[in-house]
Formats: structure tokens, C-alpha cells, sequence
């Protein structure tokens, strides 16, 4: 039998009570991690139910108006009958008269997007595209809006990391990233712009933002933004000589 040594023995030893170390700090850090997660998925849970029921509320307030409720005519907004103009007809034609100066849209910037529209003889025919073609002989420009609400999920990711034996290296959130659910940029300058220099009630932008964008926002948010806005302002507003 060959010996190996008390030497060896003793390293052997070390570097297992080490290994032992090193694992059970990652189980430490694991078991930590598992703690905020459970708590966020519980934080979730309740915003969720929150939001569930602000929902309901919402489509509730939607649906009435006042042929339901006892709401007035004039908060019924977009559904309300089209009026009916007491203008008398002056015989002349619709649009600009002779001698008008137009003052119509040019174009501002490259189309996102070209529609070409055949001939409709050419519709279903087997020989187009090889018909000899004059290119677009005649444009017309459509200028619209998108309304797009953006929805940025942040996740922290974290790793094992080789150099630091095994140890867990988590990412961190944005200083901007406070909460698990929160309002961008975008959204409260919208919403401050509405309220502040459209001069609009904080229940008309509110009734604004749902509308349009689907964003269950409530009211006290929206007061908050203008507050906490005019607050980061107050400094700058001093200085401003009247």
C-alpha cells in the first residue's frame, strides 16, 4: 500500500472544507434571493388584484352615459349624437374660394410607408410584371398618427461566476426603477403637458389617457406627477424674475 502522506492528506482536506464553504455561501445567497422573489411575486399578487378592480371600475365608468345613468349629456364625450349645425347654406362650393391663398401641409419628412395601387385590370392577370411599366405616375400623401402604448419589462439577471467561485453576481435595476410597476417618462410629461399647459382637470386627462391608451391610470397618480414636477421646478421658478 502506498502512503500518501500526511501533507496531502491535509490539503485534500482544506480544499473540500473550502469547496464546502463556497457552496454553502451560494446556498445562503440563493435562499436570499428566493426570499425577495417570493416577496415579489406576493407584492405582485396584491398590485395585480388592485389593478383588477380598478379595471372593473373603469369599464363600469365607461359604459355609462346618460341614457343609462344619471349622468348629464354633456359627459357622454365621443358618443355623444353629432350636433346638428344652425348654419344656413351660403350656395357657395365647399373649400377654398377663387382667389384664396392656400396654406396646405407639405410634405415633412420620407413616407414610412408606399402603397402602390394597380391598375384594376391588372388584378389577377398573368403577365403583370412584365408589362412595361411608366412607374408611379401620380401621388398622394396620407399623414396620420400612431398611438402606441410601450410596455418595458427590466429583469435582473444574475450568474455563477468562475472567477469568484461560484459566487452569485446580481444585476442591478436603473436608478429610475423603483417600483415592480410604474409610469414612463413619456407617460408623465403627456400627462403633465394635459393637465398643466392644455389646462385640462386631472378627471379629463385621466378620462384621456384611459381612453386613448388603455392605461389604467387613476387620479391620484396623475395629481402626484403635476405635484412632484412642480416641486423638482420650484428652484428654477424662484429665479425667474417677474
Amino acid at each position: 500500500m502506498i502512503s500518501l502522506g500526511n501533507d496531502f492528506s491535509l490539503d485534500f482536506t482544506q480544499k473540500l472544507l473550502d469547496r464546502i464553504d463556497a457552496l454553502t455561501a451560494v446556498i445562503a445567497e440563493q435562499n436570499q434571493r428566493i426570499i425577495v422573489l417570493t416577496e415579489t411575486v406576493r407584492a405582485l399578487s396584491e398590485e395585480n388584484t388592485l389593478l383588477k378592480e380598478e379595471n372593473a371600475l373603469l369599464k363600469e365608468r365607461l359604459n355609462k352615459n346618460s341614457n343609462n345613468s344619471s349622468k348629464p349629456p354633456s359627459s357622454d364625450g365621443f358618443n355623444k349624437p353629432a350636433p346638428k349645425s344652425l348654419r344656413k347654406s351660403s350656395g357657395k362650393k365647399q373649400g377654398a374660394q377663387k382667389g384664396h391663398k392656400g396654406k396646405g401641409f407639405s410634405m415633412m419628412q420620407t413616407p414610412d410607408e408606399i402603397i402602390e395601387h394597380l391598375p384594376l385590370k391588372c388584378l389577377g392577370c398573368p403577365n403583370v410584371g412584365k408589362c412595361a411599366s411608366f412607374g408611379a405616375t401620380d401621388t398622394r400623401y396620407e399623414v396620420d398618427i400612431r398611438v402606441d402604448t410601450k410596455v418595458v419589462a427590466h429583469q435582473v439577471l444574475s450568474f455563477a461566476c468562475q472567477k469568484e467561485n461560484d459566487k452569485v453576481l446580481m444585476g442591478e435595476f436603473p436608478a429610475n426603477i423603483t417600483g415592480t410597476m410604474q409610469y414612463g417618462d413619456n407617460l408623465k410629461a403627456l400627462a403633465i403637458s394635459l393637465n398643466t399647459v392644455g389646462m385640462m382637470g386631472i378627471k379629463r386627462t385621466h378620462d384621456i389617457l384611459s381612453a386613448v391608451f388603455g392605461i389604467p391610470i387613476s387620479t391620484g397618480t396623475i395629481y402626484s406627477m403635476v405635484k412632484n414636477c412642480a416641486g423638482k421646478l420650484a428652484d428654477t421658478v424662484e429665479q425667474i424674475p417677474i
